[in-house]
């Protein structure tokens, strides 16, 4: 006979609770926990018998408490994800608002495992990732219902519901920074298929936009936006960048009208000064940032108001990002012209992109160890530590580089900070480099001076694909695709071990540099939306590339 749960309501609190894990990292690590009751229940083996417990701030009363009901809502959410999956391993179209004949993305299952059965382990790899990617989904509040402390130009371009659907930086921090959720959307929604929920995101970031710049995170219902959040000069470059993919995806280019004026408005200031020292150099048509006690790049961690890594003057990837955004701008005003009775004029964003570009080759090339600067024009000079930054010089789709210096950079990432789950931050061999963190000071100093980033595989794999066409004078192309295809499948296998270790079903997003490259206690670094959006979006690419070379049966299972 089944013996029935118990729940014996002891209410007792447990007064000073030391969290060991937060001492080592030299956090507040006591607390005062409520213990309600406790759960008993016994489930034998070969029992049918289920446990289901319900948490929730509604009546009870008011909830469908039946076992039938429960458990048909639990089928329902099983069968839901596996529908989820299934639907997206079959050709998925395009939106295109001119010819109707729509490209397609085929989503194939990788053989990401060494079990008898290759590909039924890479389709748990698959939905492992797409279940992670359901997880960073969350509803905003709209500005207009938040208290805002500054104006914008624009904010009658747009609807004002209550809330909008956006992205969470990550799971459990609640974060809500717009740079990482801008790098994660293209994977996380797009790949998924979730064009809606990307647009609703785009949408929603938009309406922080402020004199053409967009701040560092989004707004809460306590923590309205000032001047200071208005910090970083990447940031609003990667909103061209996710919106790129966004359209690409849909074709939707009623929202790039939509959002026009605000990228002509962030152009224009990027050239004539804004926010904390960002500014275009009109000598050389590069983009600099410096302010004195601030870090404005993506390495921003700091120790008591001091940036860790200021990276002040003219960083690597902030200039490849701004030559992205100029290209962008004259693709889609020429694209509109084409498209509008309205005549969009491209030229002025031709000259800038043109001077950057040139600047870039000259400017930032280390002759003395083939690679490229990490930062120039600092206040100590240029800056030759190698870091994972150059990387999107050839990354992204309008690549700044000359592929003639590509393949020397990608070899030296490659040599100095590629590891399994990733690229560090910064090479061993310099004297700054820290591939551990104990307490919390010393994770703060290791972030960008050596953690590994598991994200970062993302412009790797990318310029991992962006390499492979250029050398013509190859004698066997089918044979060097099928390498490739090989290459990538060994990238992202590892990844796998992230999902079965510590956060189940989840990958962190910080892990130490020196292996074996165990994850950082700090809490706010786990379960990282651009983790698992660049582990699908490299997935996908991995997938797209295969998809020719199998149908010509280049590319077979060994």
């Amino acid at each position: 006979m089944r013996e029935p749960s118990h729940f014996p309501t002891n209410r007792c609190w447990y007064r000073n609770f030391l969290h060991r894990h937060d001492t080592t990292a030299d956090l507040p690590a006591t607390d005062d926990l409520y213990l309600p009751g406790v759960i008993r229940a016994t489930l034998r083996a070969n029992d049918e018998a289920v446990l289901t417990i319900i948490v929730s701030n509604e009546e009870i009363s008011s909830l469908p408490t039946h076992c039938e009901h429960l458990s048909h809502y639990c089928c329902e959410g099983i069968e839901w994800q596996h529908q989820f999956t299934e639907n997206l391993l079959q050709p998925q179209r395009f939106f295109d608002d001119a010819s109707g004949t729509t490209p397609t993305l085929q989503l194939r299952v990788l053989p990401l495992t060494t079990t008898p059965d290759p590909y039924e382990g890479g389709k748990e790899y698959l939905s492992l990732l797409l279940q992670a990617s359901n997880h960073f989904l969350s509803q905003h509040r709209s500005p207009y219902t938040i208290q805002r402390t500054y104006s914008s130009s624009y904010m009658d371009v747009f609807a004002s519901p209550d809330h909008y659907m956006t992205l969470l930086a990550n799971y459990y921090g609640m974060d809500s920074t717009i740079r990482d959720i801008l790098i994660a959307l293209p994977g996380l929604l797009l790949v998924t298929g979730k064009y809606n929920e990307a647009l609703s995101t785009l949408r929603g970031i938009a309406l922080y936009f402020t004199d053409g710049v967009l701040p560092d995170r989004q707004p809460g219902p306590d923590l309205p936006l000032t001047d200071s959040d208005y910090g970083s000069v990447d940031t609003t470059l990667w909103y061209f960048y996710a919106l790129d993919y966004y359209l690409r995806f849909t074709s939707n280019y009623d929202f790039l009208e939509e959002v026009l004026p605000h990228l002509k408005l962030c152009i224009n200031r990027y050239v004539e000064g804004t926010y904390h020292g960002i500014r275009v150099d009109e000598t050389d048509g590069l983009l600099s940032a410096h302010k004195p006690g601030k870090a404005m790049t993506w390495m921003n961690a700091s120790i008591d108001g001091t940036p860790m890594t200021p990276r002040a003057g003219k960083p690597v990837e902030v200039n490849a990002l701004w030559y992205h955004a100029l290209s962008l701008m004259s693709e889609w005003l020429h694209y509109l012209s084409h498209r509008n009775v309205s005549r969009h004029d491209a030229s002025f964003y031709q000259e800038l992109l043109t001077q950057c570009k040139d600047s870039f080759q000259r400017r930032f090339w280390y002759a003395a160890g083939h690679y490229l600067y990490d930062v120039i024009d600092g206040p100590e000079g240029d800056d030759p530590a190698i870091r994972p930054n150059q990387l999107f010089a050839l990354s992204l789709s309008h690549p700044v580089l000359d592929i003639e210096y590509g393949q020397q950079v990608f070899e030296t990432v490659t040599k100095h900070l590629l590891t399994p789950y990733g690229l560090r931050t910064l090479s061993p061999r310099e004297i700054q480099y820290r591939g551990r963190g104990g307490t919390y000071r010393e994770q703060q100093l290791a972030l960008h001076q050596g953690c590994v980033w598991p994200w970062l595989i993302g412009p790797y794999f990318d310029t991992l694909m962006r390499m492979w066409p250029q050398p013509l004078e190859r004698q066997d192309t089918h044979l060097f695709r099928e390498h490739l295809w090989r290459k990538g499948l060994q990238m992202l296998q590892p990844f796998q071990q992230r999902f079965q270790a510590m956060l189940l079903g989840t990958c962190e997003g910080i892990l130490e540099g020196d292996e074996p490259n165990e994850p950082l206690s700090q809490h706010q670094f786990l379960a990282s939306a651009t983790s698992i959006g660049e582990l699908l979006r490299s997935y996908t690419t991995l997938a797209q590339l295969c998809v020719p070379a199998m149908e010509a049966g280049i590319i077979g299972i060994r």
